[in-house]
């Protein structure tokens, strides 16, 4: 079985479909060779880890979110609501709820808040075009947003 400290997008692609490689405990995996591992069907097994290291807390996970959307967003919002809570996370739906417009800066400045001041781990901003909602939470103070449109992109905001 292959060994990697750190697998790039061209390590990936010289792997056969479907094999099994090692990483090193604490290596990496690029952010293009976790998509071309993806692809390829490559399972990464990581090094068991030491018995300090058993011993260790795990990282924390994401618990708490905050969500809101202007008038465009309402259907999606909701039902991310009901998704989100059946998945056991605690959501705070901080709207809005009717079909009037609301102005997207106001609803995404909410959660970045909620996500600044710890009342929330994270957040979701729903517009029509997304981006200005990005920009406005970027204007709070720790908070750092980005469009997410697609699974990779959001993997990648957080990642970098």
């Amino acid at each position: 079985m292959k060994r990697f400290e750190i697998i790039t997008e061209s390590d990936a692609r010289l792997l056969g479909r479907g094999e099994t490689v090692m990483l090193a405990r604490g290596g990496h995996v690029t952010p293009l060779a976790r998509d071309t591992l993806k692809d390829l069907r490559v399972v990464v097994l990581e090094d068991a880890p030491s018995d300090d290291e058993r011993m260790l807390a795990p990282a924390a996970a994401i618990r708490r979110i905050a969500i809101a959307s202007d008038h465009t967003g309402i259907t999606l919002r909701q039902n991310l609501v009901s998704f989100l809570r059946g998945r056991g996370l605690a959501v705070s739906d901080l709207g809005t709820d009717g079909p009037e417009p609301v102005d997207y800066p106001d609803m995404a400045a909410a959660v970045a808040r909620a996500v600044a001041d710890g009342t929330a781990d994270a957040g979701i901003v729903i517009d029509g075009a997304g981006i200005g909602s990005a920009i406005a939470a970027n204007k709070i103070a720790g908070v750092r947003a980005a469009l997410g449109v697609s699974e990779t992109i959001a993997r990648y905001s957080r990642e970098h």
